[in-house]
Order: structure tokens, then sequence, then C-alpha cells
């Protein structure tokens, strides 16, 4: 009977190993199973970052030839371009006046150049025509840059074109022209006390 143990007990330990093999090699499968698919995510999340890098590219060149359009255009190219803008704001004051038989508030109108601040140093002044009879200053003329060459007035309406020269330091570069719609692009504040 003791010939019967060594044979059961390395049958045992046979089937044991061989147990442990295919157990071991379930694990190796599983592992290089786990590891192709975050391989496989891996490479799907580069070629979005790949794709990201390459919409930044684009979206980065498009910056630079705005720089350079800012940096080297004339000033009706930056006019143009929509870099320089007319903006006109108007504030109701407390104080009114008769036309045309009837009261009507009197508003403080500013009326400005939004534009690159490092092409504000190109601007000699800038002339705002107000062509309007009831105006007595139809023009007026801004070379503060600081404030965007602004300009204001005290009134009771907006008018429908407020023609802007902006007039170049270089004598030798075009003056810009803007043809500002003040009626249609002026933001109105609200009173908020009423």
């Amino acid at each position: 009977m003791n010939a019967l143990i060594p044979q059961t007990s390395r049958a045992r330990h046979a089937a044991a190993s061989l147990l442990l093999s295919v157990l071991g090699l379930l694990m190796l499968i599983a592992a290089a199973g786990y590891g192709m698919s975050q391989i496989s995510h891996l490479r799907t999340q580069i070629q979005e970052q790949e794709e990201d890098l390459s919409v930044l590219g684009i979206e980065a060149d498009a910056l630079l030839r705005e720089v350079e359009a800012i940096r080297d255009g004339s000033i009706q190219d930056l006019i143009e371009g929509e870099f320089i803008q007319a903006k006109a704001i108007a504030v109701p004051t407390d104080q009114t006046t008769v036309a045309g038989g009837e009261t009507l508030p009197l508003f403080n109108f500013i009326v400005w150049l939004n534009m690159p601040y490092a092409r504000k140093a190109d601007i000699q002044e800038v002339r705002y025509e107000f062509p309007d009879p009831s105006f007595l200053d139809k023009e007026q003329i801004s070379s503060e840059a600081s404030n965007g060459f602004a300009v204001g007035y005290v009134g009771w309406g907006l008018l429908n074109s407020v023609p802007i020269t902006i007039v170049s330091n270089d004598a030798s570069a075009e003056n810009g022209t803007i043809d500002f719609p003040m009626s249609t692009r002026t933001q109105i504040i609200v009173d908020s006390e009423n």
C-alpha cells in the first residue's frame, strides 16, 4: 500500500501543476487582452489629441494672420477687417428739452472707437461729423487715444449716420473712414431708478 501513496501524490502534484499552468496561462491571456484593450484605448486618445492639436494649429495660424493684419494693415484694412469699430452709448440725464412742441428727455451721447491698443499710437486724431441742422458743433475732433478717441454731446436724439475720419500720424498713409450707423448701433443705458 505504500507504493500507491507516492503514485497518488505524484498524480496530485502533476494535476496541481497542470492546473496552475492553465491558470497562469489564462492570467497571461487575460493580461495580454487587457493590455491590448488599454493600448487600443491609448491609441484612440492619442488620435483625438492629434486631431485637437491639428485644430489648435489651424486656429493658431488664423490668430497669427490676424496679428499680422493688425500689425501691418492700413487703417482702412483694420476698419474693413472689423478690428476698428465705432461704438456709442446714450446715458439719460434728468433734464428735458422742447423740440417740435414736444418735451423730450436729454441724453449724454458718447461715441468712440474700439480698436487694438497697439495701433492707437498710429492715429493722430479722429474726426466725427454730426451733419444735422440742430447741431451747433457739426464736427468734433479727438486726439485722446486713452479713451478711444471719444467725443460726446448732450441731446435728445440719434443721427442715422455719423461719418468718422481716422487721421494717421503718417502723412503718406491713407486715412480711414467709417460711416457709423449711430441710430441702430447705440447702446441706450436704461435709468434703473424709473
